[in-house]
């Protein structure tokens, strides 16, 4: 899994799909239920990935780099479209 990570508009997600789906990617989807806010974007972060150490406060973007990129190396793809992290499975279409 590569290290490139990117935020992007809800119209683009379809083909994002589309096109992790060809290539037999994982691609894992953090939703704020509409909420368009930092606290929204980081509770769903929290609550959907891994993250390695857990992230302490919403203060620092560096302090999520750092949390995303070594708990996403803890993710195994157990087939294509599903993932496991250390306490959860989840469909990552």
């Amino acid at each position: 899994m590569g290290s490139d990570f990117a935020i992007v508009a809800h119209e683009a997600v379809d083909g994002i799909f589309d096109a992790a789906t060809h290539r037999d990617g994982p691609t894992l989807v953090v939703s704020t239920e509409g909420r368009m806010d930092r606290e929204a974007f980081l509770g769903a972060v929290r609550e959907s990935l891994p993250l390695e150490p857990p992230l302490e406060s919403s203060l620092s973007w560096d302090a999520l780099s750092d949390s995303l990129r070594a708990g996403l190396h803890t993710l195994r793809v157990l087939s294509p479209g599903v993932c496991r992290t250390s306490n959860r499975c989840t469909d990552v279409m």
